[in-house]
């Protein structure tokens, strides 16, 4: 490949990923605006725990600087962690179900591009 093709399909990928951001950022508005939930601080706190770590290893600023602002948006709401607390034994059984086919699908997906990738290295792909 020519280096005017692979700016070509750069300028696509970032299009498509603001196009992408922007339906998201459509749906997440009009999902919050009907359907009142709390933000749960708890689950930012343990982003942050997560993003950090990640952003220091893969040298990613961003990741490092989101793990930052979740944790701390978690630490300054630790009060309101029990709030949103739902433990398994009090989910009925659809949404056991449901969040059972979620882990599932996304663990696959996680094998899938696990699986990807170790072919894209060894050059099957």
């Amino acid at each position: 490949m020519h280096i005017k093709e692979y700016i070509m399909a750069f300028q696509w990928m970032i299009l498509v990923i603001f196009v992408l951001i922007i339906i998201l950022s459509i749906v997440a508005y009009y999902a919050k605006k009907y359907r009142k939930t709390p933000t749960d601080y708890y689950s930012l706190f343990i982003m942050g725990i997560i993003w950090l770590p990640f952003g220091l290893i893969l040298d990613n600023n961003v990741l490092t600087i989101l793990g930052i602002v979740f944790l701390i948006i978690g630490l300054v709401n630790k009060n309101k962690w029990k709030k949103n607390k739902k433990s398994w034994d009090k989910l009925s059984k659809d949404k056991k179900r449901i969040k059972i086919i979620i882990i599932g699908i996304l663990s696959v997906l996680v094998l899938a591009g696990l699986v990807l990738l170790f072919s894209i290295k060894q050059g099957f792909i």
